[in-house]
Order: structure tokens, then sequence, then C-alpha cells
């Protein structure tokens, strides 16, 4: 970002273009993604359950799906997609686009509107499926979004949508038993194939005992 000089006699202040203040935005809302995938690996990590963190997959033949977090339990593979917001989130779980609403905002305020998380993880579900289904194909491949941060759900979503500490509570709870062989064989699969693939975030990160 550039600064520009102020005139003699002149306050002194930052302007910015409408291009630098939308870099701004979209380093704010990284900052805040990648708190929110922390706060949630942190989660992970004490429940020492196997786990696969910040991963690529190929999806079909020429896309690819961005996990967050990738868990084997006793039930299947958890594939957990990370929100970090504030305000009230609206919508329906069918709907592509959820709202974003702030208190005391004007009613004619231009509505920000949200990709649906529920969408999103489909499709990464479907990424994971598609990696392990040789291995087993009834295998469970479950999908949790995990909203962290000062957000309020609004009812019609709830049932969807986990806090971290419900999703934190979730994790103890599938601590014993562990997850069965097809269950991690089939995370040593995912693990291996993000690894080879060359389009991987920043390099797929494992924890847990598996």
């Amino acid at each position: 970002m550039r600064l520009r000089r102020r005139a003699p006699g002149t306050a002194s202040r930052r302007l910015c273009s409408d291009a630098e203040h939308a870099v701004l935005k979209a380093l704010r809302a990284e900052m805040q993604g990648r708190r929110g995938e922390d706060e949630v690996r942190a989660a992970i990590e004490q429940s020492n359950l196997p786990a696969l963190h910040d991963l690529m997959l190929p999806r079909g033949a020429s896309h690819t799906a961005q996990i967050d977090h990738l868990v084997a339990t006793s039930a299947g593979l958890l594939v957990v997609e990370t929100k970090r917001l504030s305000g009230r989130i609206v919508g329906h779980s069918q709907d592509d686009h959820w709202r974003q609403v702030f208190a005391g905002e004007p009613e004619d305020a231009p509505p920000r509107r949200i990709y649906s998380p529920l969408r999103q993880n489909a499709v990464h579900c479907a990424a994971v499926y598609e990696a392990v289904r040789d291995i087993e194909a009834d295998i469970f491949v479950h999908s949790r979004v995990v909203m962290t941060g000062v957000t309020e759900i609004a009812p019609q979503l709830a049932p969807f949508v986990l806090t971290l500490a419900a999703f934190t509570a979730e994790l103890r709870s599938a601590h014993a038993p562990q997850p069965d062989g097809a269950t991690a064989r089939a995370l040593r699969r995912v693990a291996a194939l993000a690894a080879r693939y060359d389009g991987r975030r920043s390099g797929t990160m494992v924890s847990g005992s598996g």
C-alpha cells in the first residue's frame, strides 16, 4: 500500500484506493479464517484422534477441494469446514448463500452474502469419498461445519452448524473407541494423495495417534 503525501497544514491521515481497501478486507478475512482454523485444530489435537489439516484433494478432472480438517473417528471420517464470523448468520440449509447481518446497520444496507458452508463442505465430502471408496465402499464420511467467533446463528441453521464448544464435546465422546482399520486406512490414503498433489495449499499436516 502506498502512503500519499499530505498537504502542509492538513491533518495526517492515510488514504487508500478502492483496490487497496479490497486488499485489506481480504487480508483481514484471511487472518480471521486462519484464527478459526487454528482454534478448531487445537481442539482436534487435544482429542488425540488421528487427523489431517490444511489439505488439497483433486476433485474430478480439473478441480480441487480445499479441506480444513479431516478427523478419523469410530463413526467414520469427519470432514470439517471452519468459519470464523461475526454478526448474525441467517438463511436455510438448502440455500446456496447465507446472509451476514450486523446489529444497528440500516435496513437498506447492502446484503453481505456468504456461500453456504454446507454446500461447500458437501463438495469436500464427495472428494474425500472419491479418494477412499475403493478401500471400503460403505465407509461413512460425515460433514461438520464449525462456527467460531462471536456469531449468532439463525434457528433455521442451528441444527446444521456446530459451535466450537459443541464440536469439542463431540470429539471427546468420539475418542473411544479408536477408528477401525478401514477408517484408519482411509485416512492414510487421503494423506498420501494430498502429499502427492502438487496444488496443495501449504502441505498436509498430521496430528493425533493414528
